[in-house]
């Protein structure tokens, strides 16, 4: 005999999960991964009479599947919270005024403990049923009983039948499901290997611009410095927060954009705006792990997209490629000592550094992070004039 704990209430199985969608005859899928639905999104990539479409941002994913509505398909969208700003402009201009019906399965992070996670996290997580109210949005909470889901379900498809969107909001550890084993790159760097490398051949005159997640948070535990700009949440704009920076800077200050490969092709378009304008003093780097670290090594486009041709393409100055650790010292040098703007791509492997990576939270808050690099680019630039 084994005591059971009653209290510990019971997660629904991403199989489960996957089955009652497709009992209501939803067999189309699109989203930006989330930790929240990891399980459910591997089960759904695996099954092979539905289809996962990995969309670049939100706003992308709720487009896949309004053209997989209109192609004759039903279709569920998947997205955190954070991420929900990027939905609202294809969610008002496109799904509402077309009648095209879609279902949104949004997650719920910061809830219902507002101080436990990322402050992008919190502010959305606060937001989001009000947004949701003022854009007429009916929603529910996921409930994690298979049998309750499915009531609920069927509720929410009485408005995606009507043409309308509906969103259901899915708590922390909602699901569960078995982890299927991550396939390895064979690649002798780790991100935070190549992050330390990079770290080690940036000037004290440079601002610094690293991208949400682990990368910024790796970068936090390798080289903190007051140049530093951790960006939390806003994925995607390490690029044109960097180029900002570097079209206003004092001359003399360099300008290093520490992107990954989820984050670059969230918002790609920002490499032509940097092309177009061209700052001679800007390095941008993309840590390439082929996959969203962050949220269960969910592949990217990356995979097939060449992101430093990319660059070329949008008329960066010089590009370059690598994924050793010689190579990599050798490029920081060249890079940063010639005319930009430049990218370098940085392929690397997907071992995790550990469960021992803080926050940047644990130290700055997200002013102060602002407040440090608007004071050391003023100290800079007094250096610079003496």
């Amino acid at each position: 005999m084994f005591a059971v704990d009653l209290s510990i209430e019971p997660r629904l199985h991403a199989k489960e999960f996957a089955q009652i969608l497709k009992e209501r005859d939803y067999r189309f899928f699109a989203g930006v991964p989330c930790s929240y639905f990891k399980h459910a999104i591997e089960e759904i990539a695996a099954d092979p009479t539905l289809i996962y479409a990995g969309a670049v941002n939100e706003g992308a994913a709720l487009a896949l599947c309004s053209g997989a509505t209109t192609g004759g398909m039903k279709a569920a969208c998947l997205l955190q919270n954070s991420g929900f700003g990027n939905l609202v402009n294809p969610l008002t201009s496109l799904s509402l005024i077309y009648r095209i019906p879609t279902l949104l399965f949004i997650s719920l992070r910061a809830y219902p403990d507002w101080t436990a996670d990322e402050p992008q996290h919190r502010f959305m997580g606060q937001m989001l049923t009000g947004l949701l109210d003022t854009l007429r949005v009916p929603f529910w909470t996921m409930p994690r009983d298979p049998i309750a889901f499915a009531a609920v379900l069927a509720e929410a498809d009485c408005v995606i039948e009507a043409g309308g969107v509906a969103a259901l909001l899915v708590e922390r550890d909602t699901m569960t499901g078995e982890r299927r084993p991550i396939p390895e790159l064979e690649r002798p760097l780790s991100r935070l290997d190549a992050i330390r490398i990079i770290a080690e051949a940036i000037p004290k005159n440079a601002v610094v611009v690293s991208t949400t997640g682990m990368i910024s948070r790796e970068l936090f535990v390798a080289a903190d410095r007051r140049g530093n700009f951790y960006m939390q949440g806003s994925m995607g704009h390490a690029m044109a927060i960097g180029l900002g920076v570097a079209l206003t800077a004092p001359p003399g200050i360099s300008v290093v954009i520490l992107d990954g490969d989820g984050a670059a092709l969230m918002h790609l378009g920002s490499m032509a705006t940097i092309g177009q304008r061209a700052p001679k003093r800007l390095l941008h780097i993309i840590i390439d792990n082929e996959a969203y670290g962050t949220t269960g090594n969910q592949m990217t486009a990356s995979t097939t997209a060449r992101l430093e041709a990319v660059a070329a393409a949008c008329g960066y100055a010089r590009v370059a490629r690598c994924d050793d650790a010689v190579s990599l010292r050798a490029l920081m040098n060249d890079l940063l000592a010639a005319d930009g703007p430049a990218c370098l791509l940085v392929k690397v492997n997907r071992r995790e550094a550990g469960n021992n990576i803080p926050r940047i939270t644990s130290r700055y808050t997200p002013q102060k992070t602002a407040f440090r690099v608007r004071s050391a680019i003023a100290h800079m630039e007094c250096t610079v004039a003496e």
